[in-house]
């Protein structure tokens, strides 16, 4: 739902689903990444969902690879915002 082959940055920060007109019944989102700079939440690409706009967690999504490969980057990336940062403190 988030990433499609060959994309590797996310592209939306919540997805909601609506069913029905009624606004508070059968309503539910799933946050992708938040604030301005859209930081991930690498947790939630494992969440779905479910029947009358329930949410899911796949259980064994932490132990993909997609998701130790999303890790990594999440690291890497924090790592060259906080040597940016010591860099203008100097």
């Amino acid at each position: 739902l988030f990433f499609e082959k060959g994309f590797r940055k996310l592209a939306i920060r919540e997805m909601r689903l609506r069913l029905g007109d009624y606004r508070g019944k059968n309503t539910n989102t799933i946050t992708c990444a938040d604030s301005c700079d859209y930081t991930p939440y690498i947790e939630s690409y494992g969440k779905y969902f479910m029947p009358l706009a329930r949410i899911g967690y796949n259980s064994k999504y932490k132990l993909t690879e997609e998701y130790r490969m999303r890790e990594k980057y999440f690291d890497e990336s924090l790592r060259r915002i906080q040597e940016f940062n010591e860099k203008q403190d100097c």
